[in-house]
C-alpha cells in the first residue's frame, strides 16, 4: 500500500553493464502508477505498470534530461502490453543492459529491446516499490526474490531464474496460477485435510527439514498428524512446489 525499500549506499551506475531479475504479484489490474523499481536521482531508470491507465508495463530510460532513450512516445516511455488477466498472479521480470542494449524479458520471453542513446552516468541508489521522488506511486502487491547483477545475464540464465526454487520459501512462483495447495483445519490437534489440484506427492516437514510425513495423493486426503509435537510445520505439494505453513496445537 505505502511500503517500500530502498538502499542506503548508492552504488548502481547505469553507465556500465547490469541487469535486475525480481517476482511481481500485484493486487490490483486497475490501479494506476504501480512501480517495481526507481532510480534516485529519479531521472535515470524506472519500471512500473499502468502507469497512465492503459494496462501496459511502462520501462523508463533517462539521459537524465528526459525519457527519451528509446521511445518517441509523447510520455518517453518504452511501453508494451501484457495480459492483465495474470497480473495479478505471480509474473518474472528482468531487464538485462549490456552496455548498450537494454533486453527486457517477462517470465522468461523476451519481449523488448532498445539499443539507442546514452544513459545519465549518475551513482544512485534503488527505490523497489515506489517512484523515489516522493516517494510516490506504490506497488500495490508483492515483490519477491530481487537480485541485482553488475552484467548482462543471459538467456540460459534467466531461464533457470524463472524455474528455480525459492531456497527460503520451497516455491517456485510461476507455478503457484497453475496449482492449488490447501490444508484444513489450520491450526489442527490431530488431523488435516490436504487437497491438491492434481495428483501429488505431499511431504510434511518440520522447521529443521525433517521429513516427518510422505503419502501420495490423488485430489484428497486426512493426514494424521496427532503424533506430531505442537509447533509450526510445513506441507509440500512436490507436484507444483507448493508449500503451506500449519500449526499444530
Amino acid at each position: 500500500m505505502d511500503d517500500y525499500m530502498k538502499t542506503t549506499n548508492p552504488f548502481f551506475y547505469p553507465g556500465q553493464a547490469y541487469s535486475f531479475s525480481l517476482w511481481f504479484k500485484s493486487n490490483s489490474a486497475s490501479q494506476p502508477a504501480q512501480t517495481l523499481f526507481n532510480t534516485d536521482p529519479h531521472a535515470q531508470l524506472t519500471v512500473g505498470y499502468n502507469y497512465y491507465n492503459d494496462s501496459t508495463f511502462d520501462i523508463g530510460l533517462s539521459n537524465g534530461a528526459g525519457w527519451n532513450i528509446c521511445s518517441t512516445a509523447p510520455n518517453g516511455l518504452d511501453t508494451f502490453s501484457y495480459n492483465t488477466a495474470i497480473v495479478t498472479n505471480w509474473n518474472h521480470f528482468v531487464i538485462a543492459y549490456n552496455g548498450s542494449i537494454w533486453n527486457y524479458y517477462m517470465n522468461k520471453n523476451l519481449i523488448n529491446n532498445c539499443g539507442s542513446g546514452s544513459p545519465a552516468n549518475v551513482i544512485s541508489d534503488l527505490y523497489f516499490g515506489a517512484i523515489s521522488a516522493g516517494p510516490q506511486s506504490f506497488f500495490s502487491g508483492f515483490l519477491d526474490d530481487i537480485r541485482i547483477y553488475n552484467r548482462a545475464i543471459t538467456a540460459i540464465e534467466i531461464d533457470s531464474l524463472f524455474n528455480e526454487i525459492d531456497p527460503l520459501t520451497a516455491i517456485n512462483e510461476n507455478h503457484l496460477a497453475n496449482s492449488i495447495l490447501s490444508i484444513y483445519p489450520n491450526p489442527s490437534h490431530s488431523k488435516i485435510q490436504v487437497n491438491v489440484s492434481s495428483p501429488s506427492t505431499i511431504v510434511i516437514t518440520n522447521l529443521y527439514g525433517q521429513e516427518l510425513l510422505n503419502q501420495r495423493i490423488l485430489k484428497e486426503a486426512i493426514l494424521d498428524v496427532s503424533s506430531f509435537e505442537n509447533g509450526f510445520y510445513f506441507v509440500k505439494d512436490l507436484n507444483s512446489g507448493n508449500t503451506i505453513k500449519f500449526v499444530k496445537q
